[in-house]
């Protein structure tokens, strides 16, 4: 269901990382509804910066992404990256994202659709604020750990109670599923 990369970003580059983000550009985050995009903090309460595809957390995420579909045996068609979605969850505003997948609607058949997630834990210190799929169980432990997974499955953030969470997250594109 997902392929985890332990540690793999230490400290010093979590910190470059960080503090390569322009945290002016923060905003609220909204949740996709149909072809709407709306804020609802009913289901998400969070702050995003966004990053280009080829930024340097873009490139370092790719490269995990595309590593993580040969070692899964995934073998997704993949084509290029969305935006890099810097995620900031803050244990003041018990930040949170409820059960979702992170599949869009399509505008047309021929359009690229997102198949595979990633996620990048850039900070520590913080209470609370898990990765969790079906079984519950928190898939993002470590600072500098990387998660990969297939778009299509349900995933959640439970709310950070103390200190601030901050993720990076890129979505890889490829053909639609057949």
């Amino acid at each position: 269901m997902y392929h985890c990369f332990e540690g793999v970003l230490n400290d010093a580059t979590c910190d470059f990382l960080l503090n390569q983000t322009d945290w002016s550009k923060e905003e609220d985050a909204t949740v996709v509804k149909g072809e709407e995009s709306a804020l609802n903090k009913t289901l998400r309460r969070t702050k995003i910066v966004w990053e280009e595809p080829l930024s340097l957390i873009g490139n370092v995420l790719s490269e995990f992404t595309r590593a993580a579909n040969l070692i899964a045996e995934w073998n997704f068609d993949l084509l290029f990256p969305e935006k890099t979605q810097m995620t900031k969850y803050l244990g003041a505003d018990e930040g949170y994202y409820d059960w979702h997948h992170d599949l869009l609607p399509k505008k047309s058949a021929h359009e690229p659709v997102r198949k595979l997630s990633c996620v990048a834990l850039l900070t520590d210190g913080f209470e609370g604020g898990e990765l969790q799929f079906a079984d519950e169980k928190n898939v993002l432990t470590k600072r500098g750990t990387i998660v990969v997974f297939p778009s299509f499955v349900e995933h959640r953030v439970t709310p950070v109670t103390a200190g601030e969470r901050i993720t990076a997250v890129s979505w890889m594109l490829g053909p639609a599923f057949k």
